[in-house]
């Protein structure tokens, strides 16, 4: 048997972890539709199978580093003021973001079938409360377990923390096998290593994914917000946003990054000895 390694995964590790993921989720999923006989299994369903393909890559992965879930799961708590800081980031985030989606389809149409697919799950065209649990709870727990957790910690003991950050990013964004998530989720991963390299908590990362996650679908049935091009759902004609919303979200964002790099830096300066 095979020492443990603080250090895992390596750069080709982590693809393979990925790939067994995709590959886990692909063969459940499959499972589940010929098991209930549909053609899509419902947003809960889904969710199972994503927590049952998680959790055996994270115990692959545990085995290999030779570490306790709660030693590679850090739930330090970080304190109100940052998580009202990555609110504002996030909340202007998905704006500026909604808005490069819009371009990007724009110049790049999704197919049908995956424009139909976003729009059931990020807007709650399932029912939300499902929806919610599959994107909003299910997807950030998993996800930042694993990209955060497990990889982004491996590669910070192997690399500089930026080049960490940035491989860690590139792969998450990649995991979401479109260019059309590619982009917004890199920009995420990269947050979120930020919050965990400054913090050393997984805290920020799965408030910040759940937060981003579940804005389209809170903001539609919930709040009852209508702004073209941010909640005018995903199929049909791609329709911008107002130049006022643009620059709204600039300025959230602008704001909510400054906060936090304040916030942090304090908390630098009182940890030093």
């Amino acid at each position: 048997m095979r020492p443990p390694d603080p250090a895992f995964p390596s750069l080709p590790q982590a693809i393979g972890l990925v790939l067994l993921l995709l590959l886990l989720e692909v063969l459940l999923q499959g499972a589940a539709m010929l098991v209930l006989g549909v053609r899509l299994p419902s947003p809960a369903v889904q969710a199972g199978v994503v927590v049952a393909a998680c959790a055996v890559v994270l115990w692959v992965a545990l085995r290999r580093r030779g570490e306790a879930p709660r030693e590679a799961f850090p739930l330090r708590p970080v304190g109100a003021p940052l998580l009202a800081a990555i609110t504002l980031t996030i909340l202007g985030g998905t704006i500026v973001m909604s808005e490069a989606d819009n371009l990007l389809r724009a110049l790049l149409p999704p197919p049908r079938w995956l424009e139909e697919l976003f729009e059931q799950l990020l807007l709650g065209g399932r029912g939300l409360w499902a929806s919610l649990l599959l994107v909003a709870i299910v997807a950030p727990l998993t996800e930042e377990l694993l990209f955060r957790g497990v990889i982004l910690r491996g590669f910070l003991a192997r690399f500089p923390a930026r080049r960490a950050i940035v491989l860690s990013a590139l792969l998450f964004g990649a995991s979401h096998l479109n260019p059309w998530q590619f982009g917004s989720a890199t920009v995420f991963g990269l947050l979120a290593g930020w919050w965990l390299l400054r913090t050393r908590s997984l805290v920020p990362c799965l408030f910040g994914h759940a937060l981003n996650n579940a804005l389209p679908a809170v903001a539609v049935h919930l709040l009852r917000i209508e702004v073209p091009g941010y909640t005018s759902g995903l199929t049909g004609a791609v329709r911008f946003q107002p130049l006022w919303f643009d620059l709204l979200g600039l300025v959230l964002v602008s704001v909510g990054m400054g906060w936090t790099a304040g916030l942090l830096e304090r908390k630098r300066l009182q940890e030093r000895p």
